[in-house]
């Protein structure tokens, strides 16, 4: 089994190598005087089973995963499986305004047209899937987060909004404890204003969890709201940190502890996908 990653995700790719006994090939990754983006693999893959690791997050790495893809297909791979970390461009899975594009649509065909599975970590709508014409699982790391912050003595597990209530649920049940989610009125297309919430967590230590922290403002509104209405140590865990202007600082600085996933990988990456879906990522191999 062989495994090859796009230039962002080297850091998980090599935990990952080591954690399933894999070999890793190198890639060689440049850009022509014009901006195009060339990609080569250092190794043959003729005949061999694959698995390309690569986020579709920024523009850029998505580009490269889906050449890293053809390069593998091209060069006579045997089986080859999309192993996405981070999906991005999964919100938009369908149409809200006339003349948008569906882009978790579009990136799903690609990637089903070069792979032969796809596999990809917690994606923010499961609908995406089914775009898909090839095997498509989601795997969850929220027992990774749960793990993370069971020595914490959680009271509560809290969703900055409903949209997060599956996995604080999840979570939640791990840890033994009720899950709860804050109630929010949208005003306009940037203001956003909090219910009064309905449930106590005087005294707790409350665990807020989220799929993805991107620009942190309403994690960060979370915790004032929760530290307000008493709770003893907020923590903050979420599957994906974007963390836009360097959002994970301004979070740690007010939180107990921030903790993430290397779905990303940042300072803030305590919770490591190959210790979590090990076993489930030797299956692939």
């Amino acid at each position: 089994m062989l495994i090859v990653s796009t230039k962002n995700c080297i850091n998980t790719t090599i935990e990952i190598t080591d954690a399933i006994g894999a070999h890793m090939i190198m890639t060689e990754v440049k850009r022509f005087p014009d901006g195009e983006l060339y990609v080569r693999l250092s190794e043959s893959v003729e005949d061999m089973d694959v698995i390309a690791v690569g986020n579709t997050r920024e523009d850029g790495e998505a580009l490269e995963f889906m050449l890293l893809l053809n390069a593998l297909r091209e060069n006579g791979a045997k089986k080859i499986t999309a192993f996405i970390p981070y999906f991005g461009y999964a919100r938009q899975h369908m149409i809200y305004k006339p003349g948008e594009a569906i882009s978790s649509k579009m990136f799903t065909e690609t990637l089903s047209r070069y792979s032969d599975e796809i596999v990809a970590i917690n994606i923010h709508d499961n609908f995406t899937m089914k775009y898909s014409d090839k095997k498509f699982r989601v795997l969850s790391m929220v027992k990774g987060i749960a793990d993370y912050f069971s020595p914490a003595h959680i009271g509560i597990v809290v969703a900055p909004d409903d949209g997060a209530m599956e996995i604080a649920k999840e979570a939640a049940g791990y840890l033994n404890v009720e899950a709860k989610h804050l109630d929010k009125k949208r005003i306009d297309s940037v203001t956003v204003n909090y219910l009064e919430a309905k449930f106590d967590v005087n005294n707790k230590n409350v665990l807020i969890i989220d799929d993805i922290i991107s620009t942190g403002g309403t994690v960060k509104k979370s915790i004032k709201i929760l530290k307000a209405m008493g709770a003893n140590k907020v923590y903050v865990g979420a599957i994906h940190g974007i963390f836009i202007n360097n959002s994970g600082d301004d979070i740690s600085g007010i939180c107990d502890d921030l903790a993430v996933t290397d779905t990303i990988y940042s300072r803030y990456s305590k919770i490591k996908i190959s210790e979590v879906i090990g076993e489930t990522l030797k299956e692939l191999a």
